[in-house]
């Protein structure tokens, strides 16, 4: 069985879906882990969220082979490299290979239009 973890950043949140070609079976926010304010957007935060989402593929019924997995938002932050690394490591001491990781970055522009100057 192939499952796709997302994981998005937000400016003040983290979510993480599950989810087997296209339905999603578990979602979850570090909001819903009963983290509030500045403490949602923390390394704490994310481990948390990946800690749940390991103890629920633990609680799938079928064994999971494969992930692929998809990273939106913020990537230029510094611990999201290590936690991208111990990630990887903790899908290998389970046995599951890593199909992919897509990184998905917005990055906002003016478009076309002019600068605006000044008369």
């Amino acid at each position: 069985m192939s499952l796709t973890i997302s994981i998005k950043c937000l400016r003040s949140n983290f979510f993480v879906i599950v989810s087997l070609l296209g339905y999603v079976l578990f979602t979850q926010s570090s909001g819903t882990l009963g983290l509030q304010n500045t403490q949602k957007r923390t390394k704490d935060a994310l481990l948390k969220l990946l800690a749940s989402v390991f103890k629920y593929i633990r609680t799938l019924k079928t064994k999971v082979n494969y992930v692929f997995l998809k990273i939106e938002g913020a990537i230029k932050s510094i611990f999201f490299k290590h936690i991208k690394m111990k990630l990887i490591r903790l899908l290998n001491k389970k046995d599951i290979k890593l199909m992919g990781i897509q990184l998905i970055s917005k990055i906002a522009h003016n478009g076309c239009r002019k600068s605006n100057r000044t008369k």
